[in-house]
C-alpha cells in the first residue's frame, strides 16, 4: 500500500479522533524529537521509531491484547507549523503541531480470527522448537527429514504469529504540511482478510507434515516423538492420597484445531486394580479436556500404595489421508502431577533495535 493522500480512515482498520485531550482511560504513547525516543506508559502497547529522513518520521505501534484497543498518540517537540499525518498509508488529515502535542487517540483492532487454529499454532510454538533443538545434533536419513520437516514447521507457525502481530498494528508517519513525502513504502499492517488465509495456509501445512511423519519415519520412537511435537494434545497425570484412599487422574487435553479421539491406559503393579470408567473418548472437541478419575483397589486392606504408577494416552487425529496416530505417557510418583509431553521454553533473543539515522536535522 503506497503513501498517497486520502481524506478518511484506512478501512475498517484505524480510527483516529485528533482533539486536544483523549480519553483518560487510554494509554499514552509519547514521542520525544529532541531524543529520538518513543515510549509507552501501558505494557500492551509495544512502540518504535522505525525511520528518520529529515523532517519526517514514522513510527510503529503494536497491541499485545487479542480485545480492541486505544492509545493518545503525542509528539513532543515538532517544528511549528503544520503537519502531515498517515495511518496505515493513508494521508489523514493536516494539524498543527499543537494538535500533535495534545495528543490525539488512535484505535487498534483486536482478534478477529479462528480460536481453535490460533490456539493450535500457538500451543505448537514451543514444542516444535524443542524438537529443533533436540534434533539438530543428531545424525542419520530418518533424524534429518524430522528436523527439516521441524524448521518448516518453525517458519510456518512464525509466519502465522508476525502475521497476527501485525493485523493489531499501526504505522504513522508524521512529515511537514505539503512537502514531498520521502518515507515512502508500503504499510506493514495485515488485514483481517489476509491473516485468516495465512491462518488456514499455514494449519493445513501443519496436518500434512503430521500426518507424512506418520506414514513415512520407520522408527518407532521417532515417529511417535515428531507426530506429538506436530500435535498440541497434553496429558496430565495426577497420583494422590485424599481422604484415606488412594487416587489417580488421567486428563487429557486437546489443543489441536481438530478433534481427537482414544483412550486413557493405567499400568499398576500386580495386584491392584483400578475402578475407572469410560476410559475411551470419541471426538474430544478443540479446545476441550477430558478426564478419568478413579481410585486405586489394593490387593489387600491396608497395603501401602505404590510409589508410582503409569498412565498414557492412545490419540488418533485427523481423516485419511490426513491421520496420524500417537501416544503420551507418563510415570507419577505418588503426592504429585505432571503433563506431557513436558516442553521447555526456547530462549528468547531479542530482536535488534531499528537503526535510525544520527543526522536528522531540526523537527
Amino acid at each position: 500500500m503506497n503513501y498517497y493522500r486520502f481524506i478518511g480512515c484506512a478501512a475498517g482498520v484505524i480510527t483516529v479522533c485528533l482533539f486536544a485531550v483523549a480519553s483518560a482511560m487510554a494509554a499514552v504513547v509519547t514521542v520525544d524529537i529532541a531524543s529520538k525516543k518513543i515510549e509507552s506508559d501501558s505494557p500492551i502497547f509495544e512502540s518504535r521509531i522505525m525511520k528518520i529522513v529529515g523532517k519526517q518520521m514514522s513510527i510503529k505501534v503494536w497491541s499485545s491484547s487479542f480485545e480492541p484497543q486505544k492509545f493518545t498518540l503525542k509528539v513532543i517537540g515538532l517544528e511549528p507549523g503544520d503537519q502531515d499525518l498517515y495511518i496505515n498509508g493513508k494521508y489523514i488529515s493536516k494539524k498543527p503541531d499543537t494538535a500533535f502535542a495534545g495528543g490525539f487517540e488512535i484505535s487498534v483492532p483486536g482478534r478477529s480470527l479462528n480460536v481453535d487454529q490460533l490456539r493450535c499454532i500457538e500451543s505448537s510454538r514451543d514444542r516444535v522448537k524443542a524438537e529443533v533443538k533436540r534434533l539438530e545434533p543428531l545424525k542419520g536419513d530418518e533424524p534429518l527429514r524430522v528436523l527439516a520437516t521441524m524448521r518448516q514447521a518453525d517458519s510456518w507457525i512464525l509466519s502465522v504469529t508476525q502475521a497476527d502481530k501485525f493485523m493489531r498494528a499501526v504505522d504513522v508517519i508524521i512529515a511537514p504540511a505539503d512537502l514531498v513525502l520521502q518515507l515512502q513504502g508500503r504499510s506493514t499492517v495485515k488485514s483481517k482478510e489476509e491473516v485468516a488465509k495465512t491462518l488456514d495456509i499455514n494449519c493445513e501445512l501443519l496436518h500434512q507434515a503430521r500426518s507424512r511423519m506418520y506414514n513415512v519415519i520407520k522408527e518407532p520412537a521417532l515417529r511417535n516423538i515428531s507426530v506429538i511435537a506436530l500435535t498440541p494434545v497434553d496429558f496430565k497425570a495426577s497420583y494422590f492420597v485424599s481422604n484415606g484412599k488412594t487416587k489417580a487422574d488421567g486428563k487429557v487435553i486437546n489443543n489441536s484445531d481438530l478433534p481427537i479421539s482414544g483412550k486413557i491406559n493405567i499400568v499398576l503393579p500386580a495386584g491392584w486394580k483400578a475402578n475407572a470408567k469410560n476410559l475411551t473418548f470419541k471426538d474430544l472437541a478443540p479446545g476441550k479436556s477430558y478426564s478419568v478419575p478413579f481410585a486405586l483397589v489394593p490387593p489387600k486392606q491396608g497395603e501401602y500404595p505404590p510409589a508410582g504408577i503409569t498412565l498414557s494416552v492412545n490419540v488418533k487425529i485427523g481423516t485419511e489421508p490426513l491421520l496420524a496416530k500417537f501416544k503420551l505417557e507418563s510415570v507419577v510418583v505418588l503426592g504429585s502431577s505432571n503433563t506431557v509431553p513436558v516442553v521447555p521454553k526456547p530462549e528468547v533473543i531479542p530482536a535488534p533495535a531499528p537503526v535510525v539515522p544520527s543526522a536528522v536535522g531540526g523537527m
